[in-house]
């Protein structure tokens, strides 16, 4: 599952003018953020399944106690492997985010299940696996803990009798169905069994299905007849919520950053001639004139605005000195404020970078 790497943070970004319906004119750029763990040197990644959730009161050794009835409502067929899909599904999705990522090379769990040494107490062969498959990384990760609640709700409507056309109040019934999940992970160096990251997420998702009145359905139908909906798609649901933090933690990722341009105050007609410069494409143009400007002026709007277009080109170290200049000379809290940020922003490019250098 190699992929072709993500774009080189040390080449120049693309950089797109916005325009915003006469406001302000803004820029916008692409920048990679660096992911919360350095895996630059972990990139051959092991995805081990994930293990079942067993201990749930509703569970008992991956089957639903509650069996084909809760609360007289037949139980859907899927459900009654619940903790097992889950723990499929989180394996499946945990591979998917990874390989999406083009940072790793994905070993997935199928490739891995024979070098168990003892599937039980999940051992493995960390030498072999790194022979077989030059392995430098393994995940391993575990259902935590599942929850489901079901009951039914009664709320009294207003709708209109299609009969007679008029408004009537009826009490109508509702199936909600309340999930919980809550997953951990640990990503474990092959060489050394050293654990490089761990995690631990948890959500929840609730949905209402509302149970067709007998009036409502053909005759012979009562409400004992309504099939309660699977909870395995509300499962499924919060395990897919749980992939951008899982992305975020381990691999470097490309956003697109917008930052608006201030309105000139200097009244010099080369402002406005940098604006439209900006609005053609022509940065490093515009940035001699704004610089100009505030060379010759001292003016706010003309200086942050060049190093606002200096970080839009990827020249970080000349906005930094620039905004650092537009500060201490104008005193401007917002000057201030975009300083702090973009001495950030050239912290996290070199994070960024580190995590890459192995990579183009």
């Amino acid at each position: 599952m190699k992929h072709v790497g993500l774009p080189s943070l040390l080449g120049l970004v693309m950089v797109t003018m916005v325009a915003l319906g006469g406001c302000r004119t803004t820029v916008a750029f692409d920048v990679v953020i660096p992911a919360e763990v350095n895996m630059s040197s972990y990139r051959t990644v092991g995805v081990f399944d994930f293990t079942e959730y067993e201990l749930s009161r509703f569970t008992s050794g991956g089957y639903i106690e509650f069996d084909f009835f809760f609360n007289g409502y037949y139980r859907p067929i899927e459900d009654r492997l619940l903790s097992s899909e889950v723990a499929r599904y989180m394996t499946q999705e945990m591979v998917r985010t990874l390989d999406r990522t083009g940072y790793f090379t994905i070993i997935p769990p199928g490739q891995l299940r024979s070098y168990l040494m003892n599937q039980a107490a999940f051992q493995f062969d960390a030498e072999r696996l790194h022979r077989a498959f030059g392995l430098e990384a393994m995940i391993i990760g575990t259902i935590e803990d599942m929850d489901t609640r079901e009951f039914v709700q009664e709320r009294v409507e207003s709708t209109v009798n299609t009969d007679t056309g008029e408004r009537e109040r009826i009490l109508r019934s509702y199936f909600i169905q309340e999930t919980y999940l809550q997953i951990s992970y640990s990503v474990v160096s092959a060489e050394d069994g050293r654990i490089l990251a761990t995690k631990r997420l948890d959500g929840r998702k609730r949905q209402e299905t509302p149970i067709p009145r007998t009036s409502e359905m053909p005759t012979g139908w009562s409400e004992r007849d309504f099939r309660a909906p699977s909870v395995l798609p509300l499962y499924r649901r919060i395990i897919e919520d749980f992939t951008p933090e899982i992305r975020d933690q381990l691999a470097p990722r490309t956003v697109r950053e917008v930052r608006r341009l201030q309105k000139d105050t200097s009244g010099d007609f080369r402002a406005e001639r940098a604006d439209e410069l900006v609005k053609e494409g022509i940065y490093r143009e515009a940035i001699r004139l704004f610089q100009g400007i505030w060379y010759e002026q001292g003016d706010f709007s003309a200086g942050y605005n060049a190093a606002v277009l200096y970080e839009a080109l990827g020249e970080l170290d000349q906005a930094v000195s620039l905004m650092r200049d537009v500060a201490s000379v104008t005193g401007e809290r917002l000057a201030f404020q975009e300083l702090n940020r973009l001495i950030d922003a050239r912290e996290q490019r070199l994070r960024a970078q580190k995590q890459l250098q192995e990579f183009d």
